[in-house]
């Protein structure tokens, strides 16, 4: 018999190498496995499949950014852009709407697709958006665009808004505030154009010794505001028109705007301008994401 402490063949050596080959091998099947442009994934037995690994098994600091931020000004949007793009940042904007309460958004995708000869795609996963809100003075008269009002109506509108009219002056404006106030109990039959610009409304009022008396009020077809589109825009010039209806004794006004959606259209390439110099990036047309 051969001595306890005899020194194995080398056929049972060489078995040993394989077994350990193999755990090792087995065991590095659990390990997560980095895929380029996937999240980490194990191999499991069952069929050998690659599975991805859930987000709280998952390293605490992210493999890439994700995140989208919305802003709420054009500085910050800017601001935020300056600080993390790069060559492959790229800025998108949506055109408004003909509508005049349609607002322009911008996205801007600081991880873009990468611009070589095999376009490799990218995560597209940094966002950041910014939608241009109308200024305060748009909304307001947009509002009115269109829309018959009263007598009383109109007279309140005028004096809460006086300060974005330009033409008529504000105090011939005023004035007529004061004669329309001054004739509320009045029956409007008919309006004559004048032919020198404006309108002269002809009415009829009782009088103390209970005759009628005939009158005419003196009043303006055109009106020139100065107006910002968007919040924080510059002021522009719009005309408005000014429509005057003597129906019924009673009389309605309708303020109409003249080219809205082109003044929105003029205003949107001014901002996407200004905003495409200050990133130094083209800002593409084109539906945002």
């Amino acid at each position: 018999m051969p001595p306890s402490n005899s020194t194995p063949a080398p056929e049972n050596k060489a078995n040993t190498n394989m077994n350990q080959t193999l755990l090792d091998a087995g065991s590095a099947l659990g390990d997560p496995k980095m895929v380029p442009g996937y999240c980490p994934v194990v191999i499991v037995p069952d069929g050998f499949k690659a599975t991805p690994l859930s987000h709280e098994m998952l390293p605490p600091v992210p493999d890439h950014i994700r995140q989208t931020v919305n802003f709420q000004s054009a500085d910050s949007f800017i601001g935020y852009l300056n600080v993390f793009k790069d060559n492959l940042t790229r800025v998108f904007c949506s055109v408004p709407a003909t509508g005049l309460t349609g607002c322009p958004a911008f996205e801007a995708i600081l991880d873009y697709h990468t611009a070589v000869a095999n376009h490799l795609p990218s995560r597209c996963s940094h966002r950041a958006k910014y939608t241009c809100p109308l200024s305060l003075e748009w909304l307001t008269w947009a509002g009115v665009h269109g829309k018959p009002m009263t007598q009383k109506e109109f007279v309140e509108f005028v004096d809460d808004n006086i300060v974005d009219i330009v033409s008529p002056k504000a105090a011939d404006v005023l004035e007529l505030a004061r004669d329309f106030n001054a004739k509320t109990e009045v029956k409007f039959a008919s309006k004559v154009n004048a032919i020198t610009g404006g309108v002269s409304l002809n009415y009829q009022e009782d009088t103390e010794s209970g005759g009628p008396a005939a009158g005419q009020l003196k009043a303006f077809d055109r009106m020139t505001l100065s107006i910002p589109v968007f919040d924080g825009g510059e002021p522009r010039t719009i005309e408005a028109k000014v429509q005057w209806v003597p129906r019924d004794g009673k009389l309605a006004v309708t303020v109409k705007l003249y080219r809205p959606s082109q003044a929105k259209a003029e205003e949107f390439v001014k901002l996407r301008s200004a905003i495409a110099a200050e990133l130094g990036i083209p800002v593409w047309n084109g539906g945002v994401l």
